[in-house]
């Protein structure tokens, strides 16, 4: 179970420090203030190991979930190569390797690098975790 989630530089000057309890959490705020961000990010990052929407990408620079058995994922854009022209109509792609991936999207290449952290320390693949983790996303409540 997820224990604790630290958000960097959510909107650019947004540090977010939420220790999770183990049987309800409650997410408050007003319109705009970062919640679904928080939620969208979190489970993209859980799903796939990076974050495909370019946009959200661009709205935080780093995630830590941390978990109840000690792994910790690690998140983190590290570079906005806006350098390169690109059409706008450049196919949607991502390329991945062992921890890095670049996607591109309507000119814009945002890198991500995902790490996971196992309880003794030792840096592992996302890829040989995922199968293990179970996400769900209620995407609104009424």
């Amino acid at each position: 179970y997820i224990t604790n989630i630290k958000i960097k530089s959510l909107f650019g000057s947004k540090d977010i420090n939420w220790d999770i309890l183990p049987n309800v959490n409650i997410l408050g705020g007003t319109n705009g203030s970062g919640k679904s961000t928080i939620i969208k990010a979190c489970y993209a990052i859980l799903k796939t190991g990076f974050i495909k929407d370019v946009k959200l990408a661009q709205l935080i620079s780093q995630v830590h979930i941390t978990f109840s058995n000690g792994y910790v994922i690690e998140w983190t854009k590290y570079e906005i190569d806006q350098s390169k022209e690109h059409t706008p109509n450049d196919e949607e792609e991502y390329k991945a390797n062992d921890t890095i991936f670049s996607y591109l999207s309507k000119g814009k290449r945002i890198h991500q690098k995902i790490e996971v952290i196992d309880n003794q320390g030792n840096s592992i693949l996302f890829r040989t975790i995922a199968k293990h983790i179970n996400v769900s996303l209620i995407n609104s409540f009424d």
